[in-house]
């Protein structure tokens, strides 16, 4: 259903998303099934969106703290300038992500 949802369908459906995210997940089954009969055409899109909802809300991402990162083997500073980025030296890098990466610098101009 999602890659043959209308414009309108996917407004529709967001907005009863929100009404079903409000609800206990015991309960979204049985809602499903009382929706309205001009809106029960949404019921595959939606239990499909609160199906990705209930595994992003129950997956492990966050079970991993952020300081394991800093386990990893440090890169060393980029070449030149001595790893000098303004008035900060670069340390160590500690995390890259999909447009930056990530250093522990110090300032290196005495202030």
């Amino acid at each position: 259903m999602a890659s043959t949802a209308s414009r309108r369908d996917w407004q529709e459906a967001l907005a009863l998303l929100d009404t079903a995210l409000d609800l206990d997940p015991a309960s979204h089954a049985g809602w499903l099934v009382s929706l309205a009969p001009d809106q029960a055409r949404l019921s595959p899109l939606l239990a499909q969106l609160l199906q990705a909802h209930a595994a992003q809300s129950t997956g492990d991402f966050m079970q991993t703290p952020a300081i394991s990162a800093l386990a990893k083997e440090p890169r060393p500073p980029p070449p030149g300038n001595e790893g000098v980025v303004g008035p900060y030296r670069l340390l160590r890098e500690i995390g890259q992500g999909g447009m930056a990466t990530v250093w522990l610098a110090e300032r290196a101009d005495g202030l």
